[in-house]
């Protein structure tokens, strides 16, 4: 009886010593899987739009939608800055992405139905200017670029010649019945309106009374 005894002793010491050992291994084991997950966390943040919706043809129920969107600036301290256009809820596979060397300011949405919505932004001396009225973006769907240093002399552009003044306003983006992207900015230098027109192919710029600019290069 007496053997028996010793012998459970010896066991419950020994169950109780391997626990002890493995419960703190196992322990840090998931201190550094959390640790893993905090460190490559996602750095998001909001950027303001002007409108929070897009309107585009669904091609599976054929029909208009609304889709409540939002812009987000994606990683951290990341080279190129790179912004994402998605569904506010995540529930729509709606999703489009630009990536910019020196990031973008003054982000504007253009809704003006299917097949003519645009994101537009502002990122050193050009307008950047994306269609997103498709679902998601293809390997076509490069940014079409307005390089307003093109038309605008040094009075417009701010203080450097191929810097343009943060506060530039895009007013207005889209195609008109005519089907050539009209796109509207404001300089904040002298606060007038400058108008431009693309055919697919060249930019045209005009003056606040109608008068072309002519291109300072090519």
């Amino acid at each position: 009886m007496n053997t028996r005894k010793l012998v459970l002793a010896l066991v419950s010491i020994s169950l109780a010593t391997t626990t002890g050992i493995l419960m703190p291994t196992s322990s840090a084991g998931e201190r550094v899987e959390q640790g893993k997950s905090t460190a490559n966390e996602e750095f998001t943040v909001l950027v303001p739009l002007n409108q929070s919706s897009v309107t585009i043809l669904d091609t599976e129920k054929h029909q208009q939608v609304t889709v409540p969107v939002i812009l987000r600036r994606t990683g951290r301290f990341t080279q190129p800055t790179r912004y994402q256009l998605r569904s506010a809820d995540g529930s729509m596979g709606y999703v489009h992405e630009v990536s910019l060397r020196d990031g973008g300011v003054g982000w504007k949405l253009s809704s003006r139905g299917p097949g003519n919505n645009y994101l537009a932004w502002v990122s050193g001396s050009v307008v950047g200017i994306k269609e997103v009225s498709k679902m998601t973006d293809s390997s076509e769907d490069k940014p079409i670029t307005l390089r307003l240093g093109q038309f605008l002399p040094r009075d417009n552009l701010g203080s450097r010649e191929n810097a343009i003044h943060s506060d530039t306003e895009i007013l207005h983006v889209g195609k008109d019945r005519d089907g050539l992207l009209r796109v509207e900015v404001r300089d904040p230098i002298n606060d007038r309106v400058f108008r431009f027109v693309f055919d697919g192919t060249t930019w045209r710029g005009y003056t606040p009374d109608g008068m072309e600019l002519p291109p300072r290069w090519k």
